[in-house]
């Protein structure tokens, strides 16, 4: 593989996983950890969320998941630096939903009615993505 080739895939990668990441924690996570009720009162955004979720993030995490897979599968012929970018944000990932699980289970929430209760969406796969 070409070194400007290199750079073009490395420079992909960080997009697509930059994008992943921006709409799993700064959109789906933080509008579905207010809970039932607020989702209730706030129809018109839990459909667009819901749409976002369902039309553009589960395809571009699929995409993300396959394309690890398959550098993973050809470890041998990928670059290293390809390899090692895939590895920075899956911990990176790992990290930030690990940070999430902990609010999650904060006991706090034993305290509220269950519609203000987190509702935990997109699950949180800790180990493999």
């Amino acid at each position: 593989m070409a070194d400007n080739e290199i750079r073009e895939l490395l420079a992909s990668v960080s997009a697509l996983e930059q994008c992943r990441d921006e709409v799993e924690f700064s959109w789906l996570r933080n509008f579905w950890a207010a809970g039932q009720r607020h989702s209730e009162i706030n129809a018109w955004w839990t459909a667009r969320i819901e749409e976002l979720e369902a039309e553009k993030w589960n395809p571009l995490n699929s995409i993300a998941v396959r394309f690890r897979e398959v550098v993973q599968k050809y470890k041998h012929a990928a670059s290293k630096r390809v390899c090692a970018r895939f590895e920075e944000t899956r911990h990176r990932r790992v990290r930030l939903r690990k940070e999430w699980q902990t609010r999650y289970n904060d006991d706090i929430y034993d305290k509220y009615p269950v519609w203000h209760r987190p509702i935990i969406r997109p699950p949180l796969d800790i180990d493999t993505q």
